[in-house]
């Protein structure tokens, strides 16, 4: 017992000086110390009794006091020198016990952590057959990338190299009095045509005719400029654009009726179905036939209201200028039977 009690006394002498108390000597109360010395009230008091013991312990202001009955289970801030048998057993009832808490967080890190290591070491090699595998696919996948983007590359440059050629060309055809001549360089100005026939009942060789006497087969075409004094310019003589040389009023009337909003006058085949549909309503409207090439054209350029008002007649070069139509729109009509376009 004295050798259980002496080690036991060690144990409490160091955890009271790691809780900043000390022994005194023999007899002596060891309280709460300031600065690693003995309060000045409490130096060479006698050693309380054991009745005092927790009256003496609930006055400390470091740790909380010591209950012997097991609500609390923290060292009390005590120690004697000399304690009595009945004292140190006294003590030794406030031994630390774990809390429930305490111990089940133990328990759970005791079988968490060998899972944890033993994946760790289980995933590593996958790991590093998936690093592997994931490197080797994107090697793969760069190599593609580079094979792809190179001829994306190509591509574009032969399209800006056609573009820059051939882009936006509006420029006629050459030998424009040969029908043929003109649907074998262009031969979707024949297939346009051909569709507007279908649709509108406007004769190929009409659609012709009147694109060539309004703008030569040029799909940018515009009307010159005005000058004031001969110098300054005042803009254009009309709003007339394209293929078909349709004003922007009469224009947008065709989009809103056949709710071809997209449609643009330097594309042949709205422009085609632009005179298509503007003769057809000339027919409807002023009993003009579809083949008559000459009065079409006179509607077409005077509006329906002036061509039935008879504006054309004050209009000797514009009457000649349609006659001019018609007999082109003969001439492509027969020339397009002799090569079999139509």
């Amino acid at each position: 017992m004295n050798v259980s009690f002496a080690a036991d006394q060690r144990v409490m002498r160091d955890i009271g000086q790691k809780s900043g108390y000390r022994e005194l000597p023999k007899g002596a109360f060891a309280g709460p110390t300031e600065g690693g010395r003995c309060s000045p009230a409490q130096a060479g008091r006698p050693a309380a009794a054991p009745a005092d013991l927790e009256h003496a312990a609930s006055r400390s202001y470091r740790v909380r006091p010591v209950f012997h009955d097991g609500r609390r289970q923290l060292f009390g801030p005590v120690l004697l020198s000399g304690a009595t048998m009945a004292d140190r057993e006294r003590f030794s009832t406030s031994r630390f016990r774990p809390g429930i808490l305490a111990t089940v967080l133990t328990g759970m890190a005791g079988v968490t952590i060998p899972l944890t290591l033993a994946f760790v070491r289980r995933h590593r090699r996958l790991a590093s057959t998936h690093s592997a595998w994931i490197g080797l696919c994107l090697a793969k996948s760069k190599k593609n990338l580079r094979g792809s983007m190179s001829r994306y590359l190509r591509a574009a440059l032969l399209l800006l190299l056609l573009a820059s050629c051939g882009g936006g060309n509006y420029s006629a055809p050459r030998d424009l009095d040969d029908a043929c001549s003109i649907v074998r360089q262009r031969p979707s100005y024949l297939s346009a045509m051909k569709d507007v026939q279908r649709r509108w009942g406007l004769p190929v060789a009409v659609q012709m005719a009147t694109i060539h006497q309004e703008s030569k087969f040029i799909g940018n075409a515009r009307t010159p400029f005005r000058y004031a004094l001969g110098v300054i310019p005042m803009g254009r003589q009309s709003s007339a654009y394209g293929f078909s040389q349709a004003l922007d009023d009469t224009w947008d009337e065709y989009r809103r009726e056949t709710r071809n909003f997209g449609a643009k006058r330097d594309r042949i085949d709205d422009a085609t179905d632009f005179m298509g549909w503007y003769m057809y309503h000339s027919n409807q409207r002023l009993g003009i036939a579809m083949s008559d090439a000459r009065n079409q054209y006179l509607a077409y350029h005077e509006g329906r209201t002036g061509f039935a008002n008879g504006s054309y007649n004050a209009k000797a070069w514009l009457v000649e200028v349609a006659d001019k139509v018609s007999a082109r729109a003969g001439s492509y009509a027969a020339q397009l039977r002799s090569c079999g376009k139509l």
